[in-house]
C-alpha cells in the first residue's frame, strides 16, 4: 500500500505554467479562466463582472476595429473616447465617427464637420490612430495621412494632427486646427527658403506616434522624433535664423546599423521610451529636452510588436512581441547589476500560451494587473498579475479572462481602478465596466455578484395579464444570462435569488404577478474554472519533486473563504469525470434558495494516481467562491532498483 503522506499547497496564486508538471512551483496550475490570482487571499477568486455602461452607436458588424482613448481632467471629470466606422459610410474609404462618454455612460454631444471627420478616415483606428491629451484638448493623428507644407512654409491643415476640444459648455468639438506655426519669414521662397530654415522631419511623411514630453509635443515619423517648440505645442519651426535656443524645436534620428522606423513612444522614468520593430530606444536630456542637451540611444535589441503600443507601469515598462504564432510579453526595467536597462520574458515559464500577435496593453499599478488583448482571440483578456516584496518578484502569475462565444473584445483602456472594456456581444457594440476590486458589490446586494454586462433592471407591472416586464439592453437568453433579485429591496426570502422567468422574448424577461417591487440584476453567466498542476510528492526546502515512485492521492481538500458555490470535477486516466459540489444556500420561499457566503474546508475524494488525475475547481454560478490553499492525503509507494 506505499506509506501514507501529506501535502499542503500553501499559495495558489502562481498562475498557469506551461513547464512540465514536476518543474512548476507548487502553486502554478495549468489553466486558469476567468479568476483572480491575489497575494493576499494566497490564492484565487472568480474574478469580477462586468457593468453594463452604455451602447456605442457605431458599426460593430462592419467595423471589426476600434479606436479607444480615456482621461481624467480632474478627479470629477473623467471621458471615454471612442472612434470607429461610421454606420453611414455610404461614401466608402473607412470613414469614422466619435463617440464621447463618461464612466456612468452618459453620452455628450459632439460638433464634428464632415471636412475635420474626414482626416479620420482608416479600417483600423486602434492601430493608425494615436492620441495626446492636455487639459481640454486631445490632438489626434492619423498615421496613413503624410504631411504636407506650402511654398510659404504653412502646414495643410488637413495633414496635420486634428484637435477634439471639450468646450466651457461640456460639450466636445472635433476640428481641423488652423493656428499650426509657420516657417519665419527668410525673404526666401520655396526651396532657397527650405535651405535657410529645413522643414520638420515629419514632412512628406506619415506621424507614426504623438505624444507630450517635458512641455513639448512630440510627432513620431520615421526613424525621427520631433519635438515642439518648449510650452508652444502648435509650433514646429525655430524664432530665427542661423540661432539655435533651448526653446526651439528639433528632431532626433534613432540611428543603428539598421533601420529604425519607430512606431511608439512612451515617457518612461525620466526618459521617452522609442519602439522599432528590431530595437529600442531612450531619448533623454539633462537637466532639460533641449536641442543641444538631447540624446537618443540604443536601449535593448528585442524584436517588437508594431501592432501594440507599450505601457509604462510602476518601474517597469512592457512592450509586446512574437515568435512564430506565439506571443512574448518582455518586461523592461532598469538593471543594477548591469548598470543598465534589460528586458526579460514574462511569459517564459507559459510559452504559448497567448497566441500572437497582442494588440492591445493596459495596466492598474494599484493592483499589480496588466491586461491583453490577442489580434487571433479576440474573446479573451490574458491577465498577468504581478507583486513585488522589496527585491524579489513574489508573484508572476497568469490567467485568461472569456467573455463568451460571440463576443468580440475591440479594446481596452483603465481609469482609476476600472477597467473599461469595448465590446460587441451579438451585435451589439458596447462599453462594459469591470473593478479590479473583487470585493466590490452592487449597491443593492449583500455579495459581489459574478456575472458580466450587469444590469439593474426596474420591472413593470401589468395588470391586465397579470405579468411583470422587465426591459433589457441586450436580447434576453435565458439560457445564457441569469437574473438574481435584488437583495436589499426584494420580499424577505427573496432576496439574492434567482429568478426563472414565464416568457422572454427580444429585450423582454416577464415572469407571473406583481413583481415590480423586486428589481433584479441580470447578466451573462461565465464560469470559472482552475486546472490544478498534476500532484507529486515534494521533498526538501526547494520542494523538488519526487518522481521514483507512485502517488496514490485518497482526498483533496480545498480552503475556502467567502464562497457560495464551487464545484471539483475529477477526472482519472481513461474513467469518467466525478462531480462534487458545494452549494452554501439556505433554503427560501421564493423561486430559488437564497445563498449565504461561507468560509471552511470542502474535500473531494480522488482515489487515482496523481501524475495523471485530472483535478478541476469550477463554479458556473453568478455566486462568488475564494480559494486560499489546498492539501492532499495519499499513499506514496517507492520504486527500488534491483542490483
Amino acid at each position: 500500500m506505499g506509506k501514507l503522506v501529506e501535502q499542503t499547497l500553501r499559495t495558489m496564486y502562481q498562475g498557469v505554467s506551461r513547464q512540465p508538471d514536476t518543474v512548476r512551483l507548487p502553486g502554478q496550475v495549468e489553466e486558469a479562466e476567468n479568476v483572480l490570482f491575489s497575494v493576499v487571499s494566497g490564492g484565487f477568486t472568480k474574478r469580477p463582472g462586468t457593468q453594463f455602461v452604455t451602447d456605442v452607436q457605431l458599426d460593430p458588424v462592419d467595423a471589426t476595429d476600434h479606436a479607444f482613448h480615456s482621461y481624467e481632467r480632474d478627479t470629477n471629470e473623467k471621458y471615454l473616447i471612442v472612434i470607429g466606422k461610421d454606420t453611414d459610410d455610404s461614401g466608402g474609404g473607412g470613414r469614422c465617427n466619435i463617440a464621447i462618454f463618461d464612466p456612468s455612460g452618459t453620452a455628450y454631444n459632439l460638433t464634428a464637420p464632415d471636412t475635420a471627420l474626414g482626416y479620420l478616415s482608416t479600417d483600423n483606428p486602434s492601430q493608425d490612430l494615436s492620441f495626446a491629451t492636455t487639459g481640454d484638448v486631445t490632438f489626434i493623428a492619423n498615421k496613413l495621412k503624410t504631411v504636407l507644407i506650402y511654398e510659404d512654409g504653412t502646414f495643410h491643415h488637413d495633414t496635420m494632427p486634428h484637435q477634439l476640444v471639450r468646450e466651457a459648455d461640456g460639450t466636445f468639438t472635433f476640428k481641423m486646427y488652423l493656428e499650426w506655426g509657420v516657417r519665419p519669414d527668410t525673404g526666401a521662397v520655396g526651396a532657397a527658403a527650405e535651405a535657410i530654415i529645413p522643414s520638420p522631419d515629419f514632412v512628406g511623411k506619415g506621424i507614426s506616434d504623438i505624444t507630450f514630453f517635458r512641455n513639448r509635443l512630440s510627432i513620431v515619423s520615421d526613424e525621427t522624433v520631433f519635438f515642439s517648440a518648449s510650452g508652444d505645442y502648435v509650433n514646429f519651426w525655430p524664432k530665427t535664423e542661423g540661432q539655435v535656443i533651448d526653446s526651439d524645436p528639433f528632431g532626433r534620428t534613432a540611428s543603428s546599423s539598421q533601420v529604425n522606423k519607430l512606431r511608439h513612444v512612451v515617457a518612461f522614468r525620466k526618459a521617452l521610451f522609442c519602439s522599432a520593430e528590431s530595437a529600442q530606444f531612450e531619448l533623454s536630456g539633462d537637466p532639460a529636452v533641449t536641442p543641444t542637451t538631447t540624446t537618443i540611444d540604443v536601449a535593448t535589441q528585442y524584436t517588437s510588436e508594431p501592432l501594440c503600443r507599450p505601457i509604462g507601469f510602476r518601474d517597469e515598462l512592457y512592450f509586446a512581441s512574437r515568435s512564430g504564432s506565439s506571443a512574448v510579453l518582455f518586461e523592461y526595467f532598469y538593471s543594477d547589476k548591469s548598470v543598465g536597462h534589460t528586458a526579460s520574458d514574462v511569459l517564459i515559464h507559459a510559452s504559448d500560451y497567448i497566441p500572437a500577435p497582442i494588440t492591445c496593453l493596459v495596466g492598474d499599478t494599484v493592483t499589480g494587473t496588466v491586461l491583453a488583448l490577442s489580434g487571433t482571440d479576440r474573446s479573451s483578456i490574458y491577465v498577468y498579475k504581478t507583486y513585488w516584496d522589496g527585491e524579489n518578484k513574489a508573484q508572476s502569475a497568469w490567467g485568461k479572462w472569456t467573455f463568451g462565444t460571440g463576443s468580440v473584445l475591440h479594446n481596452l483602456t483603465v481609469t482609476d481602478g476600472d477597467v473599461f472594456i469595448l465590446i460587441s456581444r451579438n451585435g451589439i457594440l458596447s462599453i462594459e465596466k469591470m473593478s479590479l476590486n473583487a470585493a466590490e458589490k452592487p449597491t443593492n446586494f449583500k455579495y459581489p455578484l459574478r456575472l458580466d454586462a450587469l444590469q439593474y433592471i426596474v420591472g413593470t407591472y401589468d395588470s391586465a395579464s397579470n405579468t411583470t416586464t422587465y426591459t433589457s439592453a441586450y436580447p434576453v437568453d435565458s439560457t445564457t444570462m441569469s437574473a438574481v433579485a435584488d437583495s436589499v429591496v426584494a420580499p424577505i426570502g427573496s432576496q439574492g435569488a434567482v429568478i426563472t422567468p414565464l416568457s422572454s422574448s427580444g429585450n423582454s424577461f416577464v415572469v407571473a404577478g406583481d413583481k415590480s417591487g423586486t428589481p433584479i440584476y441580470l447578466g451573462f453567466n461565465y464560469n470559472m474554472s482552475v486546472e490544478l498542476s498534476k500532484q507529486y510528492l515534494r521533498e526538501g526546502d526547494n520542494q523538488a519533486t519526487v518522481t521514483t515512485g507512485r502517488l496514490q492521492l485518497k482526498r483533496m481538500y480545498f480552503d475556502y473563504k467567502d464562497t457560495a458555490f464551487l464545484q471539483v470535477i475529477v477526472t482519472p486516466d481513461k474513467r469518467p469525470a466525478r462531480t462534487f459540489t458545494f452549494n452554501g444556500t439556505s433554503l427560501g420561499n421564493f423561486i430559488t434558495a437564497t445563498p449565504e457566503l461561507l468560509s471552511g474546508v470542502f474535500d473531494a475524494p480522488i482515489r487515482s494516481d496523481g501524475s495523471t488525475v485530472n483535478i478541476k475547481i469550477t463554479n458556473p454560478s453568478y455566486m462568488p467562491c475564494t480559494i486560499t490553499s489546498a492539501r492532499w492525503v495519499g499513499f506514496f509507494n517507492e520504486m527500488t532498483r534491483q542490483e
